[in-house]
């Protein structure tokens, strides 16, 4: 930490007033991204840029209706995700299409 004395002349100007700003979303370089598939035991694996891989396994698992136990949530490094990376946001989706191509393709594990 550094540390400064207060300086001996006082400021030239000074301002005074309630200062405000709008809301804005953070943005990160990395996207939101995610995929899944499943494998032949019917484990639904989800690789995702997540800072919370135990909630979007959860999530995933109630989303579909399925047991935590059929769901593999994989975090690769995250690129930078300040916080906005802890919503889980696509990894139901990802999950819900490869279960129902899984089903539309006749996988007899599902």
């Amino acid at each position: 930490m550094c540390w400064a004395p207060p300086p001996a002349e006082p400021p030239a100007r000074t301002f005074s007033g309630v200062f405000s700003t709008p809301v804005v979303q953070h943005c990160t370089l990395e996207n939101h991204t995610a995929t899944a598939w499943i494998d032949g035991e019917g484990v639904i694996t989800v690789v995702t840029a997540t800072q919370a891989p135990h909630s979007a396994r959860r999530i995933v698992a109630e989303a579909l209706g399925l047991p935590v136990h059929r769901i593999r949530v994989i975090k690769p490094a995250v690129g930078g995700g300040f916080g906005s990376k802890q919503d889980v946001i696509l990894e139901a989706a990802v999950a819900f299409l490869s279960l129902e191509n899984a089903r539309a393709a006749g996988a007899p594990c599902l």
